[in-house]
């Protein structure tokens, strides 16, 4: 029981630092209009691809997605993120940011598949179906 709601106080964190997209947001439209020289009309575009990229990634991803365990796949979602950032870094045209952007969003499709239940089994466990419980601990935890 002490491992379920040790689960439970951990998701705030992970809540933190797996979410955090307005940071990288940010941080990557000044790295890639300052760095990479890319204007802002390149970037809308890059962001239009990646997101047409995450709406034709999700059925395929959730049928893959279903054969591994939650913390398998937001592994692979981490993993994918990782691998789109090395490619914004090493990127020297607009071709390889737009690869990474789709390594970035099949990143999305993978974790999203497994976020929410991170949280939701821990509270079936303790037979705490509502978020009551989840409530309560991250706010105690603020």
């Amino acid at each position: 029981m002490n491992k379920v709601t040790a689960n439970i106080r951990l998701y705030p964190f992970y809540c933190l630092f797996g979410w955090d997209l307005l940071f990288y947001a940010s941080t990557s439209t000044l790295f890639i209009t300052i760095v990479k020289g890319i204007d802002i009309s390149q970037l809308v575009l890059i962001d239009a691809i990646a997101a047409l990229g995450f709406f034709v990634f999700q059925i395929p991803i959730r049928a893959i997605a279903s054969r591994f365990s939650n913390k398998k796949n937001i592994l692979i979602g981490l993993t994918c993120w990782l691998i789109g950032i090395v490619y914004l870094i090493v990127a020297n045209n607009i071709k390889i940011i737009i690869l990474g952007r789709l390594f970035f969003s099949l990143g999305s499709c993978f974790k999203s598949v497994s976020e929410v239940s991170i949280l939701h089994e821990p509270l079936n466990r303790i037979n705490k179906q509502n978020w009551s419980l989840a409530k309560k601990l991250f706010e105690s935890l603020l």
